[in-house]
């Protein structure tokens, strides 16, 4: 489906009855969600998990490991997901014994590994050799930044939807299935070739074994693969709007020239058109689960949906205040429409979510797009109803049965258009020629909502076609924040840029490379201590320079507590994407504190530093003088020579090493 910018007059007329205005709002009750998943907190292991629909979960703890077993409730299934969560450990662990013994308990035997990625580090693939009752089940080994060790298995396909979808907090909950860029591949030269030919996708579309896509040249047939299997130049002149699959098997195309649809056979050759319409049309060319043809005409400043090239054509007229072209396109079940209505009362133009079947006249409105049509670039319908749209700035956004609106990717600049394929499987194509493909069975550009949280490390991709990625926060005029992108996998590859964007729009703090060796990686960004300049939403742009991969990026914040008469404990902690921590408190001349920081967690090696307000390091710990500590930190009653603000930071001896720290602060 492709959206043209084509602005009308509001022409004014009585309502007809059953023709809504911009200030009509659809009955609540009247919207179903039909949710595919949920989000499910696992507060004892501090993640957060993507629930299928109609699941459960159950947590219990063997030792000091956590287990969650996620199972339908359907008794009859044999799905289930199973992930258990052991403290910090060399990876890879030596022996697989926990695995092994979670396998056996169900009657699973035999596997081989491969090298593979999961939460931005290092992992094992696990394919078992036998399955459960003719389900097939995989396994996977991993560990978390804070280097706990991961056991998952499960039955597909339920165990990549699961497995690929956690996110690293309990307070970060994935939203929905996030999707990753399976591949991309240039659309080659074909036909004759004219150097005022634009190489921009007008539409794509997919069969269970193939992708259709057209340009001014004319047709493509790839596999699912991006595998080209044949191209098929136009015999004539032609402006594409858009493609579709009939129940004939035909390739229907929209062509602005023509004013028809041209009709590509089975066999491959180019057959007579079909239909005939008003200027700039047809638009949406789309084919319904029957393989009915459906196209929107335009005509005398009205717009109305038409069925194409079956023995009985019908007509839907839509609103008389449409301000642009509407976008249309088919579910499992019914059609959706997307009008852009411009208010009577004062103009706006506003998208108004429509359904309808064969048997309706007129849409029935369900939601409001909080956006304007010269922000989104096309839509899709999902097989399972929901409306998938791109927007100018490189996001794509699911817009569900009840209007909330989730990011499920970025940072795809330059989309031209996009379409569901059958599989639910999200196909894409760009403005300079080339075509892709967006699947939620590998692990997905980015994890979780595109808002972050602070302490909550989130995961994003950076690739040729994916350049950069934007996250957003809250934050309050004269917070002081730590903002880490870096590449867990530690391969000095990904080069990449961090960028600060204030809530007026200006970049107020960058970096490329890191100053100094908070993080592993030469490569890795690092903007320490920043004080913000007001309050609102801030933008993170995370851009590519060299190279590809995933990342990790978090979000950190000074926090601020007060001396007491009696000891204080403070908890965080410390990781090799969050490898600093610090406490702000008020002190007085003369005061003396002692303050000891143990490693409660993981193999964390602690180092404790107390500073004065402009940097200066007062004093600093790594091994207590005291035997019973270990290697734990400790402070022993030092004085403070000013009144002033001072800081306490726990860090990583040698920046290595991940765990959660206990801070004891005692003052007297």
């Amino acid at each position: 489906m492709r959206f043209a910018k084509l602005f009308l007059p509001l022409v004014l007329f009585t309502f007809a009855a059953g023709i809504f205005a911009q200030e009509t709002t659809p009955e609540a009750t009247e919207v179903v969600e039909q949710s595919t998943s949920s989000a499910y907190a696992w507060a004892n292991a501090n993640l957060g998990i993507l629930l299928p629909a109609g699941w459960a979960a159950q947590e219990e703890a063997s030792g000091d490991n956590l287990v969650l077993s996620l199972a339908p409730q359907d008794v009859s299934s044999n799905a289930f997901f199973q992930m258990i969560v052991t403290p910090a450990d060399v990876y890879p662990p030596s022996q697989l014994t926990i695995l092994d013994d979670a396998l056996a308990a169900r009657n699973l035997f035999g596997y081989s590994t491969a090298n593979s990625e999961w939460f931005g580090d290092n992992a094992l693939a696990i394919t078992l050799r036998n399955t459960l009752n003719g389900i097939p089940v995989q396994a996977r080994v991993g560990r978390l930044p804070d280097h706990r060790i991961v056991y998952a298995f499960g039955t597909a396909p339920d165990f990549s939807l699961i497995a690929n979808n956690i996110t690293l907090d309990d307070a970060y909950l994935p939203e929905t299935a996030g999707y990753s860029l399976a591949w991309a591949v240039p659309i080659p030269e074909f036909g004759v070739v004219i150097d005022t030919l634009q190489p921009r996708v007008a539409g794509i579309t997919a069969s269970a074994d193939r992708i259709y896509a057209v340009t001014q040249q004319g047709v493509i047939e790839f596999d699912l693969n991006g595998g080209l299997i044949g191209a098929y130049p136009f015999l004539n002149p032609s402006t594409p709007t858009g493609i579709a699959i009939g129940s004939d098997g035909n390739i229907y195309v929209g062509d602005s020239v023509c004013r028809c649809l041209q009709v590509l056979g089975r066999d491959r050759r180019w057959a007579s058109s079909v239909g005939s319409f008003g200027a700039n049309a047809p638009e949406s060319v789309f084919a319904t689960q029957d393989g009915t043809i459906y196209a929107v005409d335009h005509a005398e400043n009205a717009y109305m949906l038409r069925t194409v090239g079956v023995s009985r054509e019908r007509t839907f007229p839509l609103n008389f205040n449409a301000a642009a072209t509407p976008i249309a396109g088919a579910s499992n079940s019914e059609i959706v429409v997307v009008e852009w209505l411009q208010s009577l009362i004062d103009s706006s133009v506003s998208g108004a979510v429509s359904m309808l079947n064969s048997q309706d006249i007129l849409p029935e409105l369900k939601f409001w797009l909080p956006y304007s049509p010269d922000q989104v670039i096309d839509a899709a319908v999902h097989p399972d109803g929901w409306l998938a749209v791109a927007l100018q700035d490189g996001i794509i956004v699911r817009a569900a049965a009840n209007g909330t609106i989730t990011p499920i990717t970025a940072g795809l600049a330059g989309i031209s258009t996009l379409d569901f394929a059958p599989s639910g499987d999200l196909m894409i194509g760009w403005s300079d020629g080339h075509i892709g493909l967006l699947t939620t069975s590998a692990s997905p550009n980015r994890v979780g909502s595109t808002t972050i949280v602070p302490f909550a490390p989130v995961l994003g991709t950076l690739s040729e076609r994916i350049s950069s990625q934007q996250w957003q926060f809250a934050g309050e005029a004269g917070q002081v924040i730590t903002l880490a992108a870096a590449d867990l996998l530690r391969r000095d590859t990904l080069d990449m840029v961090l960028t600060l964007i204030s809530p007026s729009g200006a970049v107020i703090a960058e970096n490329d490379d890191q100053q100094g060796i908070a993080l592993w990686g030469n490569y890795d960004s690092y903007i320490p201590s920043f004080t913000l300049p007001e309050s609102g939403t801030y933008t993170v742009n995370v851009s590519r320079i060299s190279g590809e991969g995933s990342y990790a990026l978090a979000l950190t914040l000074d926090r601020t507590f007060a001396l007491e008469e009696q000891a204080i404990t403070l908890t965080g902690a410390l990781s090799d994407i969050m490898p600093v921590d610090r406490w702000v408190f008020q002190g007085q001349r003369g005061q003396i504190i002692t303050v000891t920081l143990r490693a409660e967690s993981g193999d964390l090696d602690p180092l404790l530093t107390i500073m004065l307000s402009d940097g200066r390091p007062l004093a600093r710990n790594d091994d207590a003088d005291d035997p019973e500590l270990g290697i734990n930190a400790q402070l022993f009653r030092i004085e403070l020579p000013r009144n002033d603000t001072y800081i306490l930071e726990a860090s990583r001896f040698n920046f290595t090493g991940a765990g959660n720290y206990s801070m004891l602060v005692f003052s007297g």
